[in-house]
């Protein structure tokens, strides 16, 4: 459900990044110009800028996870790992890297 809910808002988002991108311009024959190109870039560094800013809330929340979720398997208390805010942050941070174009999830370096 959360994943689901993950993927849903990105999708909504990167919609929206697009009609805003193409704007009026859709409708003519020529999409190409300096206008939809800073129309589709603006967003994306807005985007991938503040997907930083839950990373800078709770650290814990960069990266894959992998690691941190390896060690609390083994019994290793790694701190706010498990909390809530934490996974809300990196939902946050997904969800704004997606929508700003950037390697997420399977795709991403690991």
């Amino acid at each position: 459900t959360i994943g689901f809910l993950i993927n849903l808002t990105a999708d909504v988002l990167l919609d929206l990044k697009l009609r805003f991108a193409l704007g009026d311009e859709a409708n003519e024959a020529s999409v190409v110009g300096k206008a939809m190109f800073w129309r589709w870039v603006l967003p994306s560094i807005a985007a991938a800028l503040l997907a930083c800013v839950p990373v800078a809330i709770r650290p814990v929340a960069a990266g894959s996870g992998i690691a941190e979720a390896k060690a609390v398997l083994n019994g290793i208390h790694v701190y706010q790992c498990t909390e809530l805010a934490t996974a809300a942050c990196k939902a946050a941070s997904v969800v704004l890297a997606t929508v700003a174009s950037l390697p997420c999830g399977l795709e991403g370096p690991l």
